[in-house]
């Protein structure tokens, strides 16, 4: 058997792929609820708690369940492929794999595009404001030239008075 750190490691592995079977687990279970209650017209029976209750997902009993909420049960499209082998010593471990696999394919998610509404709306601001200063500084570099000509201008006139009164 497995000894010190390699010990602890399955160990850890071990629970993990546990939890992540109660994830499975509940998230199969709310997916069959949710589903019963759309076929179901919600007036005509009444909901028992234990059964038709949804389940809370166990997310962060363990780090590898953690780190997979959003592709197990978020928004996202996901693939488990499960790998089986024919031979007699790994019937238990296949019929896992089965199981595992099973309660994955009735997990339904709903993957969406997501819009940043109000960061484009501030993207488009910003853009608009760019525009307006833009704009702003050519105005105030014309009325500069303007300013520099009529300066050069009245340099050009005062040489010619100072001429004129020599």
């Amino acid at each position: 058997g497995a000894e010190g750190e390699t010990l602890v490691e399955t160990k850890n592995i071990n629970l993990s792929l546990s939890t992540l079977g109660d994830v499975l687990a509940a998230l199969s279970h709310n997916a069959t609820v949710k589903q019963a209650e759309e076929k179901a017209p919600s007036a005509t029976t009444a909901p028992t708690p234990s059964k038709n209750s949804l389940k809370p997902v166990p997310y962060r009993n363990s780090k590898l369940t953690f780190l997979l909420k959003d592709s197990l049960g978020g928004n996202s499209k996901t693939l488990m492929i499960a790998t089986l082998r024919s031979t007699k010593e790994y019937h238990a471990h296949s019929l896992m794999s089965l199981m595992y696999a099973s309660r994955a394919k009735r997990i339904r998610n709903f993957s969406a595009i997501n819009l940043d509404t109000e960061g484009s709306s501030k993207i488009t601001k910003v853009s608009t404001e760019i525009e307006l200063l833009k704009q702003r500084l050519m105005q105030r570099g014309h009325e500069f030239e303007n300013l520099r000509t009529l300066h050069a201008n009245d340099k050009t006139e005062k040489i010619e008075l100072k001429k004129r009164l020599e």
